[in-house]
């Protein structure tokens, strides 16, 4: 076969399943669920929600349970507390409870608060359970061979049907000339009515409680499964599903003409009464009963999400979703992933790999028409299609294959650029023709509202009625758009960067006042709001927003490859990149992105392949085929989910349900736990948490909030769903975790539980209390002590000083007074060595004085202290005519009385003084005394000759220096008109 006849076979081949899929029904993302995410085994055989959200899946391993990020084997014990790893083959949730059956008929229940396993006991005289079902009440139904139980509460029968020897059994309704009930029996459902369906190899039989009577509802036909919705019953069988009305047994065909529904094992109908069936052979099944279309998803089909193979079991969530048990794992589809509609076909043979979708536009009829790769032009639909290549016969052949630009004019005429020029095909006439006189790269077009058109590439070209007119201004740089402002202006957009251009003059010139980094910028596309606002798509810079001479580059999208952008209907643009799609608000600016987490197959688009139809829905064209979206569909976001805790470890220990700890037992797991208490020696908490109707990919954020440690939410790592609790100190300590799908909306339903670690013996009151106790009691008794020796002291100081004053003194005064008597009787010679006697011993006295001042209790005052500094100055001073002015500024009388500094204090105060008899020859003498809470601030200066600060100091200065250094007081003295010595003393 020739190369070209290849190609166009390939061409046809492509065109029809192009053709074909792009009108058929939206596709569902499927993401999927295997041993990586904690799964014990590949096989799912067996799927069920509990009341809590989360999802529980069967396996020839055991149970094991999603929490929203992984599968947990471990949450399940026997009575012996042994894993429980038996081969679930049939699995239903009722309360709090899991019902079971295992590959050996063993029924039991999983109480989900626990993890406990109850049994139960074999229905002696019969043969094993077949299949089991729960009613609305909570109780359960089981079938055999044959034989049907309802099993109560407590575990026993209420009711036990023998259908070997009631006067229903099959044999008697053979008898009648109606089949028997199905023998084995396959799979059996409860209605609303509280009638029990049961379907097998013989047909559907239903059992009547009001009428205690089996009802043939189909006979004559095998049955596999069948599921009570609503007042309807499906039932797959042989023949196909039928639709049985529950309350007159009509039965209603499903009209689909495919072979895929026949021989089908198992049928679900979901909340949009979607009918799903599966089998062994074509994957799964969705008819629409709403718009009475089917959807197959098949192992390795051409879908962009495709399922595992073999399916062995189908449930859909509360929240919608749908979960398919695979032997390669789980497959989960929800809502918020069928938002996205994918046309094209992805084909392992390279000769058909036509997706990759380069322009994109629309005629005047609402076709689309679309560049594939391979640079075949094709226009979609149900019609036959119309393919535009060089490979095309007749009047369809498109001369040049490397395409650029479709564009439809106001005549429906279908523009093509290429690398060679621009080609117009005239749908009327089927034909395809050379524009005239445009010759190199055509990129872009721009139809005028006088129906000039201009077309761009490395030269502007303009076309008045379809004949060429001029070729205008000329680049050495390629660009992709010409944007009308008005008035004869344009703006270009391209490779070069941004420019304005004059049509008129013919003038092209920079935008003033852009930035560098736009000038530079390789542009891709330029979309105009209903603001008058420019916004530029480039590659590597992200988005750039023109409103009148102010630029903005949008943040955090600096380095995004952006191809170009379309405006919905309610205020927002949506740009196409290498890494999604961009959802930016005209209002605010706020940038949305949606990705594989909302659905879309492929993140990667490419430039000049996007458009919006009349109804509002907006194209993308892409490396995967064409994504067509609505943009009120995306309006609604996820709500926030609800958040649960999953697992408690202590130490990393964790903690299951019976556990004793110090002064702690779990009773119930964690996520049905609302407060725990630990004693001060479990201090090292962790606490997991999930979300269980999140999927891994959704991106699920979390935060945490520890009041009692602080108030402040804190956002968790992207992944992380442990939270540590280290070096708790005894009190109560309330958690809380959130969690959110876009960081905004944090959900209400949250995880809160309450901890309380208590206190150590030495933490509690009556520890603390005892401890004050103790403290007080030897308080008081070292008070007692010291009280007593103050006492003694004191009793001494006093003794001293009436000794002093009535011995002493005594003896010291008539010293003195006899001195006196011996200076006026004796002679001149003798005199003066009495004086010096009467002298010396007045000296003495009023040293006697000032200590007994000093001992005296009653002395023990700042006030007096001043006092008898003020009297001794005085009176020494006044003795010798010198004038003293003694100023004093006392704000703390008795407070803070210091009895170790009365006496040096007195002491520096008196030699000061002395030093001025003695040496300073002044007249006057000017005493300042300042007294607060802080300090004590003492200055005595004179008007005397002062002293030569070159001599050695006497012993007068040398003794104060001492005293003051003992205080640890600062002292200052200075000569300059006198004398000034000041002392600062802290207090």
């Amino acid at each position: 076969m020739q190369y070209s006849h290849f190609r166009l076979i390939s061409q046809v081949l492509t065109t029809f399943l192009v053709s074909f899929c792009a009108y058929s029904p939206a596709q569902i993302a499927f993401d999927h669920l295997t041993t990586e995410q904690g799964l014990p085994v590949s096989s799912v055989l067996a799927l069920a929600e509990d009341s809590f959200g989360f999802i529980w899946a069967g396996s020839p391993a055991g149970l094991a349970r999603f929490n929203g990020h992984r599968f947990d084997a471990d949450l399940v014990f026997e009575p012996d507390r042994s894993p429980f790893q038996k081969m679930i083959i049939e699995l239903e949730a009722s309360g709090d409870q899991l019902v079971f059956m295992t590959r050996g008929k063993e029924v039991g229940w999983v109480d989900i608060r626990t993890g406990q396993v109850a049994y139960l006991p074999h229905l002696q005289d019969f043969s094993a359970p077949a299949t089991l079902a729960c009613d609305g009440p909570g109780s359960l139904w089981l079938a055999g061979k044959d034989w049907l139980a309802k099993i109560d509460a407590d575990g026993k029968p209420s009711q036990l049907l023998d259908l070997k020897s009631t006067p229903l059994s099959p044999e008697n309704l053979s008898a009648t000339g109606q089949a028997g009930v199905s023998d084995p029996i396959h799979k059996m459902d409860v209605d609303t009515l509280g009638g029990v369906w049961v379907v097998g190899t013989k047909g559907v039989f239903k059992w009547d409680v009001n009428l205690a009577e089996f009802q043939p509802v189909m006979t004559g036909i095998q049955a596999s499964d069948i599921q009570i919705h609503d007042s309807f019953a499906y039932s797959t069988t042989s023949a196909g599903v039928y639709k049985i009305d529950i309350h007159n047994y009509k039965q209603t065909l499903i009209p689909i003409d495919s072979y895929d529904f026949l021989g089908t094992n198992q049928i679900m109908v979901d909340q949009s009464y979607n009918i799903w069936a599966t089998s062994d052979n074509y994957g799964v099944n969705c008819y629409s009963q709403h718009n009475q279309t089917l959807v197959t998803y098949r192992h390795k089909s051409n879908q962009p999400f495709p399922i595992s193979a073999h399916l062995l079991s189908m449930m859909q969530d509360r929240s919608g979703r749908i979960w398919l048990g695979t032997n390669n794992g789980i497959n989960v589809a929800s809502k918020e992933r069928q938002r996205f509609d994918v046309f094209g076909s992805h084909s392992s043979q390279q000769s058909l790999a036509e997706n990759q979708v380069y322009s994109l536009c629309f005629d005047r009829s609402g076709k689309l028409w679309a560049e594939f790769e391979s640079d075949r032009v094709v226009r979609l639909g149900k019609d036959e299609p119309i393919v535009l290549s060089p490979d095309a016969p007749g009047n369809r052949r498109l001369p040049h294959d490397i395409v650029n630009k479709l564009y439809v004019d106001r005549k429906d005429n279908l523009w093509i650029g290429t690398a060679a020029g621009a080609y117009i095909y005239n749908q009327t006439a089927d034909q395809i023709t050379k524009v005239e006189g445009s010759t190199g790269l055509i990129s872009c077009f721009s139809e005028q509202d006088s129906g000039d058109m201009l077309m761009g590439g490395l030269s502007i070209m303009e076309y008045v009625q379809g004949t060429p007119a001029r070729t205008l201004q000329v680049t050495s740089l390629p660009f992709v758009e010409i944007m009308p402002l008005g008035d004869q202006h344009y703006f270009l957009a391209g490779v070069g960067g941004p420019y304005h251009w004059d049509r008129s003059s013919n003038q092209m010139e920079r935008p003033q006042n852009a930035p560098e980094a736009l000038l530079k910028s390789l542009l891709l596309d330029v979309h105009k709001d209903g603001r008058g606002r420019l916004w530029l798509s480039s590659y590597g810079q992200g988005i750039w927003v023109i409103d009148d001479d102010s630029y903005l580059q949008l943040p955090k999208l600096e380095r995004e490859r952006v191809y170009g952008g379309l405006a919905d209907d309610v205020g927002h643009i949506w740009f196409s990149t290498d890494n999604g799609i961009l959802r930016i608000s005209e209002k605010d600016l706020a940038i949305k992105r949606f990705d594989r987490r909302h659905g879309l197959p492929i993140t990667e688009f490419n430039s000049e392949a996007f458009v919006k139809a009349d109804d509002g829905s907006l194209y993308f064209g892409s490396h995967w085929g064409i994504i067509r979206f609505h943009a009120e569909n995306m309006r609604a976001e996820p709500r926030p989910p609800k958040v649960l805790f999953t697992e408690l470890l202590v130490r990393n220990q964790r903690i299951r349900p019976g556990d004793q700890l110090k002064r702690f037992s779990l009773e119930h797991r964690i996520e049905h736990t609302s407060q725990l208490r630990f004693s001060h020696r479990e201090d090292f908490v962790s606490l997991e948490f999930s979300s269980p109707s999140t999927l891994p990919k959704d991106g699920t954020r979390f935060r945490f909030q520890v009041a009692g440690l602080s108030d402040e939410w804190v956002l968790a790592q992207l992944g992380d769903h442990q939270l540590p609790l280290t070096d708790l100190r005894a009190g109560t300590y309330n958690v809380r975790v959130q969690a959110s799908i876009d960081e905004h909306s944090w959900s209400p339903h949250e995880a809160h539980v309450s901890i309380v670690i208590d206190p150590a013996p030495w933490e509690t009151w009556w520890f603390n209390s005892l401890v004050v106790l103790i403290v007080f009691a030897i308080g008081a008794g070292f008070y007692r002590i010291r009280v007593g020796q103050e006492l003694a002291v004191a009793r001494i100081k006093q003794r001293i000083s009436d000794d002093l004053h009535d011995d002493v003194g005594m003896v010291l005064t008539h010293i003195a007074q006899t001195a006196q008597l011996g200076q006026i009787k004796s002679q001149d010679e003798t005199r003066s060595a009495f004086e010096q006697i009467g002298e010396l011993t007045r000296q003495v006295i009023q040293q006697f004085r000032d200590i007994i001042w000093t001992l005296d209790k009653q002395n023990e005052s700042w006030s007096t202290l001043i006092a008898r500094m003020r009297l001794f100055a005085s009176s020494s001073l006044k003795r010798q005519g010198i004038q003293v002015s003694f100023q004093r500024e006392v704000t703390l009388r008795g407070e803070s009385w210091r009895a170790d500094l009365a006496h040096p204090l007195f002491m520096i105060f008196k030699e000061c003084i002395h030093n001025i008899i003695k040496h300073a020859s002044a007249t006057e003498v000017d005493i300042e005394v300042e007294l607060n809470a802080n300090r004590f601030y003492l200055v005595v200066h004179d008007n005397g000759k002062g002293f030569d600060p070159l001599v050695p100091a006497g012993k007068g200065f040398s003794s104060i220096r001492s005293r003051a250094k003992q205080m640890n007081a600062q002292l200052d003295i200075t000569s300059n008109d006198g004398v000034k010595v000041s002392l600062f003393l802290p207090l």
